[in-house]
């Protein structure tokens, strides 16, 4: 129960960070009087919030102590930690995020965080490891099936369709901004694919090459279906 507590506050309090990328501060005012009553986060502070969720996005070896889970489970002892890790990158990448960036885009066009920016920043940390020199190091477990959680979110979003939602058809399906979250998902998958097709034979450890060459096989049928 304890172990499960502290997994639930940390996801929690990182969640509140997610909030804060494309964020909207509300400031109260009564019967129209005052200033404005929104108020947009600034860029600087969305991307250094980005930053902090995407470093807790690596795997929390602390919560993975074989003394901790050798008493608690035989079998699936990872699996609240990934759950709560995908929950996780599931926030960051929610299309009513995606919305408000667009709306930010609009309402201050002096220093926006454009979507296409966000996305990009999302990528450059969910897949760090292969363009920094420690890249013959192992992808543990978690993280793998982090990167593998993004390209279905993303790929998904591209496509229109929601990812595992029983609602047939969700808000951001009708909205006038669709087109720009399709046309960005696309291009960052792309660079995505260009990316890791280049580091493809250049990683060390062979179960994370052989990850690394199904990204590139889904992506490829994902981009060029034909």
């Amino acid at each position: 129960d304890r172990y499960e507590s502290a997994l639930l506050h940390r996801w929690l309090w990182l969640h509140s960070v997610t909030k804060l990328i494309g964020g909207v501060e509300e400031n109260r005012t009564l019967a129209g009087r005052g200033g404005v009553q929104f108020t947009r986060v600034s860029r600087d502070r969305q991307r250094e919030a980005l930053a902090f969720v995407l470093a807790q996005l690596e795997t929390p070896t602390p919560f993975l102590n074989p003394h901790i889970l050798d008493r608690i489970t035989p079998i699936g002892a990872l699996d609240a930690v990934q759950t709560h890790q995908l929950d996780l990158l599931t926030a960051l990448l929610n299309p009513e995020t995606y919305q408000q960036l667009i709306d930010a885009e609009a309402l201050t066009p002096t220093a926006p965080y454009r979507l296409v920016d966000y996305l990009d920043d999302v990528q450059a940390g969910i897949f760090r490891e292969y363009w920094s020199d420690d890249r013959d190091r192992p992808v543990d477990p978690i993280r793998r099936e982090v990167q593998r959680h993004y390209l279905r979110l993303m790929a998904a979003q591209m496509q229109g369709d929601p990812v595992g939602s029983e609602v047939p058809t969700p808000w951001w399906s009708a909205s006038p901004q669709l087109g720009d979250m399709q046309a960005a998902t696309r291009y960052t998958l792309t660079n995505l694919y260009d990316q890791l097709a280049d580091v493809d034979g250049k990683i060390g450890d062979r179960t994370t090459q052989i990850h690394v060459q199904n990204l590139v096989s889904e992506l490829e049928r994902l981009l060029e279906p034909d």
